[in-house]
Order: structure tokens, then C-alpha cells, then sequence
């Protein structure tokens, strides 16, 4: 019911705007009834249209602000967002955030480790889950079927495959071991499950796990999976 106050504004405005367009004929009616004498109709009518017409102009303005301000408001978008995320926060003892621009989310903060989860639903969306744990070696997991996954066209080298995904590092012998890590295998494996997965990464700066936007049932799931991941490469590769 939102758009209610933007609507009657925009139409008092235009209302406003068609009077100034008929002030004399107002002026002239407000002379039958003994408003005003028929010396005054011209002058009267002037500054009556003048008065509509500034009026008129400012509540279209205003009207005009108020759509615009409905139509940026995507707090309605966002509650079912919220909802699916809230859990996942709970658990951390922290509650989700909405900001108008970058989306929603929550940050934790546990052993001098920073955890940020952000949700972005509008437009394409992307949902993000970043610890800031540096890695020893940068390393890459992604699903096997991304595009340059199994080819040596970067600067990470391939290291091995495991089911739907590979595993991608600058130092192939070093991050090796980690592919017979049981807990971390069976746990990228699960996550690489969902389609929306794009990538794993830790670098000197911390562990980024990148998704696209899933249907919101998915949300808790893939989130909670992706910080078994991230926790997992803080403890083997931190």
C-alpha cells in the first residue's frame, strides 16, 4: 500500500497545475458568490494562477520524489532473503542486516578471525562468505565444469580433480596433500553440488567462497556448507 501516498501526491499536483490553467474562470466564480469584487477578477486571477502553478509544480516534485523513493525500497524484496539467512546468523549469535545498496548479511567475529556473509538479491545477485584467515599457499577450488577448470590457462596450476570439482594452487606439491583430507574433500564435494557455485579461493588475504543468487529455499544450505569449507581451509591451509 506504499504506493498510495506517491499516487495522491502526483494527482493533488496535477489537480493543482489544471486550476492554474482555469484561475480566471475561478476568480470569476468566486465573484458570484461575494468573494471578491469584479474590479479584482484580473489581478485575482494572476495571482491565483501564479500561486497553482508553484504550488502545483513543488507537490508534483514531491509526488515524483516519494514514487521514486517506493520504487528504490526494496526492503520487500529483501524480507524473504532475511528470513532464510536468520537462522544461519542465529548461530553465530548475530542478526542480518539489510543495507539499501549492497544487500543484506551478518559479520562475526570468533578467535581474531572475521567472518562476513553478504547477500545481494537484486538484479543478477551474488552471495559471498569471506574469513579473513590468509592462506600459506593461494589455492582455487572450482566446479569441473566452469569454464578453464581443467585447462593450464592461469597462473594456478592444476593439482587434481575429485568427483565435480577441481583443485587449482601456485604450488601443486604443497596443496596436493590436501585432496586426501577426507573432511575438507567430502565438504567442497557437497558444496560443489549446488549449481550456483563459482569458486573457492584463499589468498594472502583469507578464504572467498563465490556463488550466484539461488532460490532463497537454498540459501541456508549452501551457506552453512560454505563456511564448513572455509573453516576446514583455516584449519589445513591457515
Amino acid at each position: 500500500m506504499r504506493w498510495i501516498a506517491p499516487t495522491v501526491t502526483l494527482l493533488s499536483g496535477a489537480a493543482c497545475l489544471y486550476g492554474a490553467s482555469h484561475a480566471t474562470a475561478l476568480a470569476e466564480l468566486m465573484v458570484r458568490f461575494a468573494l471578491i469584487s469584479g474590479e479584482q477578477v484580473v489581478m485575482f486571477g494572476v495571482y491565483l494562477n501564479l500561486f497553482l502553478a508553484i504550488f502545483g509544480l513543488c507537490v508534483l516534485l514531491v509526488g515524483i520524489w516519494l514514487l521514486w523513493q517506493w520504487a528504490s525500497d526494496n526492503s520487500e524484496v529483501y524480507e524473504i532473503w532475511v528470513q532464510q539467512l536468520e537462522p544461519v546468523a542465529g548461530e553465530y549469535g548475530r542478526r542480518v542486516e539489510i543495507h539499501p545498496k549492497e544487500g543484506i548479511g551478518f559479520a562475526s567475529q570468533a578467535d581474531n578471525i572475521r567472518t562476513e556473509v553478504i547477500v545481494q538479491p537484486i538484479g543478477e545477485g551474488y552471495v559471498t562468505v569471506w574469513v579473513a584467515s590468509p592462506g600459506r599457499q593461494p589455492l582455487m577450488m572450482m566446479p569441473a565444469h566452469a569454464e578453464g577448470a581443467l585447462a593450464d590457462d592461469t597462473d594456478w596450476k592444476l593439482v587434481g580433480q575429485h568427483m565435480n570439482w577441481v583443485l587449482r594452487a601456485e604450488l601443486p606439491s604443497m596443496a596436493r596433500p590436501l585432496l586426501n583430507e577426507g573432511a575438507l574433500v567430502s565438504a567442497v564435494s557437497q558444496l560443489m553440488h549446488f549449481p550456483w557455485v563459482k569458486a573457492v579461493r584463499q589468498d594472502t588475504k583469507g578464504v572467498e567462497i563465490l556463488m550466484g543468487l539461488m532460490p532463497p529455499e537454498h540459501l541456508s544450505p549452501m551457506v552453512r556448507n560454505a563456511l564448513v569449507v572455509a573453516r576446514l581451509l583455516v584449519k589445513l591451509n591457515g
